[in-house]
């Protein structure tokens, strides 16, 4: 939550009531549809990671490759979107990423180390 916090101002959730409410209470009705497509996307990312661990057996996704999920998911669903808000998607998609990736490095955690184990 920390990374989305940073990257697009919005705070930690209570529950799904708090995201809907508050998040989405102070902007027009278009931020509003792409606020919920953002959420959407993020809690889908979640939910099919939680669903590889608990039934698959796979071992934990990073919270990178979550929100990396997540981002691809709010990029497919951009096309539900009208087009003139397409780019904004993906600016956001990019900043998130971004700032994942620099929190990270920041902190010790190499990119390419699953890699380099391959």
């Amino acid at each position: 939550w920390r990374i989305i916090y940073f990257t697009l101002k919005i705070e930690t959730p209570v529950n799904i009531n708090h995201i809907i409410r508050s998040w989405a209470s102070n902007c027009g009705l278009v931020y509003k549809k792409i606020l919920l497509t953002r959420i959407s996307a993020l809690f889908w990312s979640i939910w099919l990671t939680r669903n590889e661990v608990a039934f698959n057996k796979k071992p934990t996704s990073s919270i990178v490759q979550v929100i990396f999920r997540g981002t691809h998911w709010f990029r497919f669903w951009r096309l539900l979107q009208k087009e003139e808000v397409h780019q904004q998607i993906l600016d956001v998609c990019q900043a998130l990423e971004v700032v994942a990736m620099e929190v990270f490095v920041n902190h010790g955690w190499r990119s390419n180390a699953r890699l380099e184990c391959a």
